[in-house]
């Protein structure tokens, strides 16, 4: 109860177990039911004390990670903490929970989708998948991959195309702007449903 733990993953090699964000009154339920309330909670509490301050959540990049139901109401099923840079996989039990589910979470970079993202989405698969970053003092951007018609893409089939590209796959993690457009031609190839608000001008 008002309380956030971290996910069932091991921390990356060198940085320490991430620490439980404490939302008072420790006594009170976390204060959202669902993902929409989660995503203001994200804006409104857990970026803006992370950017704001020196917690350790701040200092070391971690993410705070919402699943809900692909139901109507999207209402909150679990919520955990996790490192930006996080390279090990899920457990199995964790990743058996999250199939078919909706997830959003923080970007303490400000930027799009990264590559472990849409391995995710794709391979375990997830229903959606979701971002809110910060990219203005005060203003947030919301990312979201849906799935379209049940389609079920894999990312050997996503990394085809994106190798196909000019500046190919070993772009793709290091510049965001890339990673966005190589996710605009994804989209405009009917591989899924990505959106971003308020939108990107290029």
């Amino acid at each position: 109860m008002g309380r956030i733990e971290a996910c069932p993953i091991p921390p990356p090699p060198g940085l320490p177990e991430i620490e439980p964000f404490e939302i008072a009154p420790l006594e009170d339920p976390l204060p959202f039911r669902n993902r929409e309330e989660f995503e203001r909670f994200l804006c409104d509490v857990y970026i803006f004390r992370t950017t704001h301050s020196t917690t350790f959540h701040g200092r070391h990049n971690v993410e705070c990670l919402g699943i809900f139901s692909p139901n109507e109401s999207e209402s909150i099923e679990r919520c955990c903490l996790q490192y930006a840079s996080h390279t090990e996989e899920y457990p199995t039990e964790f990743e058996c929970f999250l199939i078919g589910k909706i997830t959003s979470h923080n970007h303490p970079s400000g930027q799009t989708f990264s590559r472990s993202d849409i391995v995710t989405w794709a391979d375990l698969p997830l229903q959606e998948i979701r971002v809110v970053a910060p990219y203005n003092v005060g203003a947030y951007r919301t990312y979201s991959i849906k799935r379209l018609n049940q389609r079920r893409p894999t990312w050997a089939e996503m990394k085809c195309v994106i190798n196909a590209q000019d500046w190919g796959l070993h772009n793709f993690d290091s510049n965001p702007n890339y990673r966005h457009r190589c996710f605009l031609l994804l989209h405009e190839m009917g591989f899924f449903e990505y959106s971003v608000d308020p939108p990107i001008q290029m």
